[in-house]
């Protein structure tokens, strides 16, 4: 599939709305909620390139091996551990993103400029402006990119978001306040105006906000919940609909900053310390620490990595016990007991490995010895049940 220059600008669908009609106010922040401490999780550091006269590295873009570097000093693109191409033109960033290609070929790894264009180095040396291929007016800023799923992304524009995707070859236009930054899933955006939370629903393209005092950072996590950060408060929605914003790690003793989400993952700083939001427990990242002087990025894939004078890239380094939860126990686990027990429902969460490995005997009596869970329209296979026994012993 090919998109020429000028085909999602001609696909764009009519999509805007009024601002002033569709923003109204949610629900404040409800009281504190308290999270279990889970196994800390092993940061184990991934070799990354020295790239040489780049500076202090702002935001990062990568697909597997690839990565560009975007810093003070201008980009470099990094491929198989290697410095393949550098550019010193541009020199400010504000983000990046690893974007699903336009021309429907693989992936395109995206700066975002500080003067707001959409910035791709290319193996000739050359920076692209994507953005001129998308319906984005001449002059318009992108102020933030946020990869939706594996066609699809979305940016924040001057006073809009733009919805695009690639495998329908459509864009679709909200008009919506200014964002500094944007978060996203299939079903909703959401981004900061000062310490204004704003909330689009793509389905009613109705927008929403709420007053959310020192707002730093918004992300979702793999149920759909937003979550936002403040200097020294997690907040995470009741649900996964614009329920109420709880607190959910409150921390007076240090700063929090750089909230991150990908490959199903939530991560913060707390003082100079990774945190990993794992369903109802947090765990703390060891070995990656991350100074005054850095900041943390987190790539759609799930690395972490440590931004500054020193780039540094990480990778969560499972127990074998935790690994064969994830292949095996998760997939029956989401089937057979997330409509009551999966992340945002009522009840006891068991969405996650923490949950599982801190309720194990009281999982393993009721499903495999007494065998009065699941309900019975979800009975377990043979596989499954052997899948559980692998975790939870016979």
């Amino acid at each position: 599939m090919k998109l020429g220059l000028l085909a999602l600008a001609l696909l764009a669908v009519a999509g805007c709305f009024s601002a002033a009609d569709a923003i109204g106010e949610t629900a404040a922040v409800a009281s504190t909620s308290t999270l279990s401490r889970g196994p800390d999780l092993t940061l184990h550091a991934l070799p990354t390139a020295d790239p040489k006269a780049l500076g202090d590295v702002v935001a990062v873009a990568e697909a597997a091996d690839d990565y560009v570097a975007f810093g003070d000093h201008g980009a470099v693109l990094v491929r198989a551990g290697a410095v393949v191409q550098s550019q010193g033109d541009v020199r400010a960033w504000r983000g990046a993103a690893a974007i699903p290609a336009l021309d429907g070929e693989g992936t395109w790894l995206v700066g975002l400029s500080a003067d707001g264009r959409l910035l791709r180095l290319l193996e000739s040396g050359r920076f692209e402006n994507v953005g001129r291929r998308l319906p984005i007016a001449s002059g318009e800023h992108v102020r933030g990119v946020a990869v939706t799923s594996d066609a699809a992304f979305a940016l924040a524009l001057d006073g809009a978001v733009l919805l695009v995707n690639v495998a329908k070859q459509t864009s679709v236009r909200l008009d919506v306040p200014s964002l500094d930054g944007v978060a996203a899933t299939e079903s909703r955006i959401a981004g900061l105006r000062g310490d204004e939370l704003v909330v689009v629903d793509v389905a009613s393209r109705k927008a929403t906000s709420r007053a959310v005092p020192g707002a730093r950072g918004a992300a979702f996590d793999a149920a759909g919940r937003l979550l936002v950060l403040t200097p020294h408060a997690l907040l995470r929605e009741d649900g996964t609909s614009g329920g109420t914003l709880s607190r959910i790690v409150e921390r007076d003793d240090v700063e929090l900053r750089a909230l991150g989400a990908g490959g199903g993952r939530v991560w913060f700083v707390a003082g100079a310390e990774p945190w990993n939001l794992d369903g109802e427990s947090l765990r703390r990242g060891s070995v990656a620490t991350f100074d005054a002087a850095s900041s943390m990025l987190v790539s759609r894939s799930g690395d972490v990595w440590r931004a500054g004078p020193a780039l540094a890239r990480h990778r969560v380094e499972l127990s074998a016990e935790e690994a064969n939860w994830n292949a095996r126990v998760l997939p029956v686990a989401a089937r057979a007991c997330g409509e009551c027990h999966g992340a945002g429902r009522a009840g006891l969460a068991l969405s996650s490995y923490s949950a599982w490995n801190a309720n194990r005997e009281p999982i393993k009596e009721r499903v495999l010895r007494a065998r009065t869970m699941p309900p019975l329209l979800r009975t377990l296979s043979t596989e499954d049940t052997r899948a559980l026994e692998s975790f939870l012993g016979p």
